[in-house]
């Protein structure tokens, strides 16, 4: 079953597991500037687990990261000090929160594929305050070169436009 979660990620569901599919047209690489376009579409299996069941690792290339600091915006602030009177959701923050894990996740993504990956296995994201005035959001994980092995996995990857590198 395959649905698009809030970020534009498309989920693929599998039994009590579940991947996300990470697509963009383009992505600018935190660590060079430039940009990749792989016909028009970068398709990464990020999950947060240590395996992909139907999926053989060939190959461990090693950590990747993905890193955005962002300042925050003086209203938002004002608003969050307001809003912490009277409570609820803080509505300019999760916004800069989501725009931050999306982008730091994109330059995630761009790192593994620019070592030649087509996985991303153990994701997680960390977040830290810097300052005070800055949001620190880092996604990472290790990249890797898998295959499908099972029926079930080789007929999802034909689907999700997965081929050989």
């Amino acid at each position: 079953m395959s649905q698009l979660n809030a970020a534009g990620r498309r989920v693929e569901r599998a039994g009590r597991r579940s991947a996300v599919v990470f697509r963009a047209m383009w992505i600018e690489l935190a660590f060079s500037g430039s940009c990749v376009r792989s016909s028009n579409l970068v398709v990464m299996l990020v999950v947060t687990t240590n395996d992909i069941p139907g999926w053989e690792i060939q190959r461990v290339i090693g950590e990747v990261f993905g890193l955005t600091v962002r300042s925050r915006n003086i209203g938002s602030q004002i608003g969050a000090g307001l809003k912490s009177l009277v409570g609820g959701e803080l509505q300019g923050m999760t916004k800069n929160l989501t725009e931050s894990r999306n982008e730091a996740m994109s330059r995630l993504v761009a790192e593994a594929a620019q070592r030649g990956g087509n996985v991303i296995v153990a994701m997680r994201f960390e977040t830290s305050d810097l300052g005070g005035n800055w949001s620190e959001i880092c996604a990472y994980g290790t990249a890797a070169y898998a295959v499908p092995v099972t029926d079930a996995a080789r007929q999802t990857a034909a689907e999700l436009g997965y081929g050989p590198r």
